[in-house]
């Protein structure tokens, strides 16, 4: 399973921020913020899906 990696996932969260914060901490992902929307976007450093 090592060669799958996530392509597409949405969380909801009350507080973005600090959702974010988390999986970044948690996984070392990247994100990208769209306050604007209350959105943002993560990069996890692999391969791009869609």
């Amino acid at each position: 399973m090592s060669d799958h990696h996530v392509v597409h996932v949405e969380f909801s969260a009350q507080d973005r921020e600090a959702a974010t914060k988390f999986y970044s901490d948690l996984f070392g992902w990247k994100f990208q913020q769209f306050p604007e929307m209350d959105y943002a976007t993560f990069d996890t450093g692999k391969e791009v899906g869609g």
